[in-house]
């Protein structure tokens, strides 16, 4: 009987509770993830953070030396490594809260921090590419030497998740720090590097790949802080009325206070969108000299070691004034046969003729064919599948081998 009541009605009853227990759980939390933004709290930790403390040049030293050491030994993980102790983002968002509150002193010193902290980087950059010359072209260098649109998406979502994360009390700032100044550090301590080496075009593109992310950083954490409440009107208390009940006055006022960092922000694009069409139209272009190259020796036992594009050193003028030179293609062919004279001049028609086709303003494309005899021993019969030859030198060498 005690086991029939047990569960009929105490069991029933303790589901009941523990259905009521995980009720008032889900609840709290959800309250939780419902609180409103402690805004006092949140001012005075991005103040804060936009302060020259000795912790913070410290702690950027040290990601300089870390992510310049990882440039330098090409290692992705040092270079990510690195950001756990960067601290770039606090005067960031000092710069983007001072725009939208209108106090110059705040912009003042967070500007003073941020630059501060950034000629420190780019100066231990700059040591980092003197003492160890011979790896100033890594490849993890080279790939912040071009920035383009996809750099600007990138730095755009980085910012909306840094600023998001101040404001909430259930994100760690520091997580998102880090990914924020993965594209601030690397790049600014690689133009250094570049810089100490003499590769001024290469340093200014990392440059303008970290002022790039630093505007972008700025605008998305001032404009997330905007839509959080983040705001100080003007100081005429009847403007302020009309600010306050009109969203059309108050985007115009935010886009009034940020006018500058966003002229500039999309001034940028523009150029780096320029740049980065220009760029995918260099690569088709490539592509199809590769293709033409291919093809006018598909039918010859050589094949292609590399091309490479470059400028001729040197090249007849056409008039005393004339200093245009041609675009030099190096074609670097190995094999058994060398091409003909008539077979080159037939492959750079063509390239010329795609040139004025993909690049009329670009100076005449001309072809120069560089051929390393190659020899073939084998001490089994050869057959076409062995190595790639025409008929005449497969029974030269059949003949040769009897």
């Amino acid at each position: 009987m005690d086991k029939n009541i047990h569960q009929t009605v105490q069991k029933p009853l303790e589901e009941q509770q523990e259905a009521q227990y995980e009720a008032f759980k889900q609840y709290l939390a959800k309250k939780n993830s419902e609180q409103t933004i402690d805004y006092r709290q949140v001012r005075i930790n991005i103040e804060s953070g936009a302060l020259p403390t000795p912790a913070f040049y410290l702690l950027n030293g040290l990601a300089a030396i870390i992510a310049g050491f990882g440039l330098l030994a090409n290692s992705p993980a040092v270079v990510i490594g690195a950001m756990l102790v960067a601290m770039l983002i606090g005067p960031i968002s000092g710069i983007a809260l001072a725009i939208i509150d209108a106090r110059f002193a705040l912009l003042k010193k967070s500007l003073l921090t941020l630059f501060s902290g950034g000629v420190l980087i780019y100066a231990i950059g700059m040591i980092l590419g003197l003492l160890y010359p011979e790896q100033s072209q890594s490849q993890e260098i080279i790939a912040r030497t071009a920035p383009n649109t996809m750099d600007v998406m990138v730095a755009l979502a980085g910012g909306t998740a840094g600023a998001y994360a101040t404001i909430s009390r259930n994100l760690s700032v520091a997580v998102v720090g880090v990914a924020v100044a993965t594209a601030l550090v690397p790049p600014l301590t690689a133009s250094g590097i570049l810089l100490a080496n003499g590769k001024y075009d290469l340093a200014l593109g990392a440059l303008i790949l970290t002022l790039t992310n630093i505007l972008a950083i700025q605008f998305t954490n001032a404009l997330v802080l905007w839509v959080a409440g983040f705001r100080r009107l003007d100081t005429d208390a009847a403007e302020d009325e009309k600010v306050k009940d009109s969203k059309w006055q108050q985007s115009l006022l935010f886009i009034r206070r940020n006018a500058v960092s966003l002229v500039l922000l999309i001034g940028i694009s523009i150029y780096l969108t320029l740049n980065f069409q220009q760029k995918l139209k260099q690569q088709s272009y490539e592509a199809a000299v590769n293709k033409i190259v291919k093809q006018s020796i598909a039918n010859q036992p050589n094949y292609v070691v590399s091309i490479s594009y470059d400028v001729a050193d040197k090249t007849p003028k056409k008039s005393p004034t004339d200093t245009s030179k041609p675009y030099l293609i190096r074609v670097l062919l190995q094999g058994l046969t060398p091409p003909k004279y008539s077979d080159i001049q037939s492959m750079e028609q063509k390239i010329i003729a795609l040139s004025k086709a993909r690049f009329p303003s670009r100076p005449q494309a001309k072809l120069q064919v560089r051929f390393v005899p190659e020899q073939v021993i084998e001490t089994t019969p050869i057959t076409k599948d062995d190595v790639k030859l025409d008929e005449a030198s497969l029974s030269q060498i059949k003949e040769s081998n009897k």
